[in-house]
């Protein structure tokens, strides 16, 4: 973001948050309804192409731990393998994840382009760095570590950084990390 930003030769006030279209939000606030979507809920995104994902049992055992504490659950996409049926799940367009997810109390999930669009100033967001894998010659592989460096949230214009917990999932027990998102809920 820093090398775009400088390349481009723009200040960091001139980013302006992308609209959500009222088309957008008309059709997301129907398939919430759908959904019977609640506050307080989570946004979850579970997968991305980059990289990997977590184990299942980490879904279940995050979404059974959410779900305890009042929490609605839905995801951004089908969990794979997640045998948990109190989770929601619809296919939205991009502009609708982003309203969904400007909804929510709080957003989890592993880092990928999706994260950039649906990061706000209003929800929790806790995203999880994996390794970059094998994405084709142009793209070598990235450590977590070098990800988080690259790629961190904390960058973004519009977001709030107190509200940005990230993971390097790679180095981090997953159960800790699941402990430390519901300790940090907690005290909301």
């Amino acid at each position: 973001y820093r090398a775009l930003k400088d390349n481009l030769k723009v200040a960091m006030d001139s980013f302006k948050e992308l609209p959500v279209s009222q088309k957008a939000k008309r059709t997301a606030y129907l398939k919430m309804k759908c959904l019977d979507l609640k506050k307080p809920y989570v946004y979850i995104v579970p997968k991305a192409q980059s990289n990997g994902t977590m184990r299942k049992d980490f879904w279940d055992v995050l979404s059974l731990e959410l779900y305890n504490m009042g929490y609605d659950i839905v995801f951004n996409s089908y969990p794979c393998n997640v045998t948990n049926t109190y989770y929601k799940y619809c296919d939205l367009s991009l502009e609708e994840a982003k309203y969904i997810a400007s909804q929510s109390d709080a957003i989890i999930g592993i880092r990928c382009g999706l994260m950039d669009v649906i990061a706000n100033k209003h929800s929790k967001i806790f995203c999880l760095y994996l390794d970059f894998g094998d994405r084709g010659w142009q793209f070598p592989v990235l450590k977590a570590e070098k990800v988080i460096n690259g790629f961190s949230l904390k960058q973004l214009p519009s977001i709030l950084l107190n509200n940005i917990y990230e993971y390097n999932a790679e180095l981090e027990d997953a159960n800790n990390i699941i402990d430390d998102i519901i300790y940090k809920l907690k005290r909301v």
